[in-house]
């Protein structure tokens, strides 16, 4: 799955090389196995809640 962002980015480069900026936040959860993966790129850290514990992220 981190092929998808990376990909994004490469193209994203391609058409606007220096025109445009972009972040992405992304959030997999697996409900299943309660596994939760979480990609950021170009983004500031974000903050994850659970229960009383707040942890940062990236």
């Amino acid at each position: 799955m981190v092929v998808i962002p990376y990909t994004i980015n490469t193209l994203l480069c391609i058409r606007y090389p220096s025109e445009k900026f972009a972040t992405l936040d992304l959030a997999m959860l697996d409900s299943l196995f309660g596994e939760l993966e979480i990609y950021k790129m170009g983004a500031p850290p974000s903050f994850l809640k659970n229960g009383g514990v707040t942890r940062v992220v990236g």
